[in-house]
């Protein structure tokens, strides 16, 4: 029996596609990146003054959701998660905070093209 060949695709249009994903994924992170320095004041403020403005801490935390994939948007998450569930521990925050304690896995970049997992709650 003759063995089946598959047709790879030349390896010029493979480097360029993948050098399109990571321009694009650049891009994004780059976009969390801002949201998070945008999104550091608000949750600050609120955490600091002790608001108890379930409605904003809700807005705030549902942005928060679209930059939890970087770090420094995990850490405010789980600040303004934290600030809200003393308040109200019955809230969405609460809920949201016992979930980031469970053993979700989120991808952290190492360098080189490696990377690793670790818990939410480790961080």
């Amino acid at each position: 029996m003759k063995a089946k060949t598959t047709r790879r695709p030349a390896p010029d249009r493979v480097d360029s596609d993948f050098a399109e994903i990571r321009a694009r994924a650049a891009t994004l992170h780059d976009l969390h990146r801002q949201r998070v320095a945008v999104l550091t004041p608000i949750v600050q403020a609120l955490v600091r003054s002790q608001s108890r403005a379930a409605q904003e801490i809700e807005h705030t935390l549902d942005h928060l959701l679209d930059c939890a994939c970087i770090p420094e948007g995990l850490a405010l998450f789980k600040a303004l998660c934290r600030h809200y569930y003393a308040i109200n521990p019955i809230s969405e925050g609460g809920a949201m905070l016992a979930c980031t304690r469970r053993s979700t896995v989120f991808l952290t970049p190492q360098s080189g093209a490696h990377s690793s997992m670790v818990r939410a709650g480790d961080s």
